[in-house]
């Protein structure tokens, strides 16, 4: 089986500043930073998914219908609840349909 030569010794050199991690060596910073930028990457995947939803109903109903989906769903962070909106926005004939039903569910999380 070929390999690129120095393929394995590259491998090897970046494997030990992955795995460093004794107490006071530098380690503690970088996880806490990876844990950082992991929940910043998920908090801004979750304003696209909204942006998205927004824009189908827009598409689908108009822009009022939309401007009220995103003010219902500005604190709506759980990926399931989104993609229960994506579907209710292929289900629903109506933007008050969809309302109701987006509310209700909002009302019976409080």
């Amino acid at each position: 089986m070929w390999r690129e030569p120095g393929l394995s010794r590259l491998a090897a050199a970046r494997q030990p500043r992955l795995c460093a991690g004794r107490p006071g060596d530098g380690a503690r910073p970088w996880a806490a930073q990876g844990r950082e930028e992991g929940l910043e990457g998920r908090e801004e995947g979750r304003a696209e998914e909204r942006s998205l939803l927004c824009r189908l109903a827009a598409r689908k109903f108009d822009a009022g219908a939309a401007g009220r989906l995103a003010d219902a769903l500005a604190g709506v962070d759980d990926p399931a609840r989104l993609a229960q909106v994506g579907e209710w926005i292929i289900e629903c004939e109506t933007a008050a349909d969809l309302m109701a039903r987006v509310l209700d569910t909002e009302n019976a999380g409080n």
